[in-house]
């Protein structure tokens, strides 16, 4: 309104109550109800039961700053529930900067430096960087969960809410043989 760029009327007709929020990282207190929150409408299963989050996963969410505030929170725990076991967030399934210090097992895969490396993705439009994307993570998806379940075809398409053929076809278009995950 000051600088003449938001009309003065308009102004006082919309700001009827102002309630200011003050940033994340002033109210760390807030960071474990919102985790809550978020597990519970993110999750992959809303009939699963409680996701819970280790001691070291929790310590780390807490003490991170949150620059992107409570939107950056929201898009670290449905990373955390995309790429971990879904039903425990542990401090690996958190990114880089928020659990610096965090073992990785040597065989879990990056999907950004994997895909970014192989492709520019801002060379690509945005359906097919999307599409890229989305196959990457549906094969990282797919081979842990076969390899959580042993290989077993039953169990694996249950967990993913799949029909068993349906496993089969993604199975075969990422060339994943369910001999390597016994």
């Amino acid at each position: 309104v000051q600088r003449q760029i938001f009309r003065r009327d308009l102004f006082y007709r919309l700001s009827v109550v102002s309630i200011e929020i003050p940033p994340l990282r002033e109210r760390p207190e807030d960071i474990e109800s919102l985790i809550d929150y978020f597990t519970q409408n993110l999750s992959l299963e809303p009939e699963q039961r409680k996701i819970t989050v280790s001691t070291a996963a929790m310590t780390a969410l807490s003490n991170y700053d949150w620059p992107g505030n409570v939107r950056e929170l929201m898009n670290v725990i449905e990373r955390a529930l995309l790429l971990g076991d879904g039903s425990r967030i542990e401090l690996k399934d958190l990114p880089p900067e928020i659990a610096p210090n965090r073992k990785r097992p040597p065989d879990q895969e990056q999907i950004p430096e994997t895909v970014i490396n192989q492709i520019e993705l801002n060379s690509l439009p945005w359906k097919s960087a999307k599409k890229l994307w989305l196959e990457r993570l549906e094969k990282i998806y797919f081979k842990s969960l076969l390899k959580k379940c042993k290989g077993r075809i039953g169990e694996t398409a249950k967990r993913a809410g799949i029909t068993p053929r349906a496993l089969h076809q993604k199975m075969a278009r990422h060339n994943l043989d369910k001999k390597n995950f016994k």
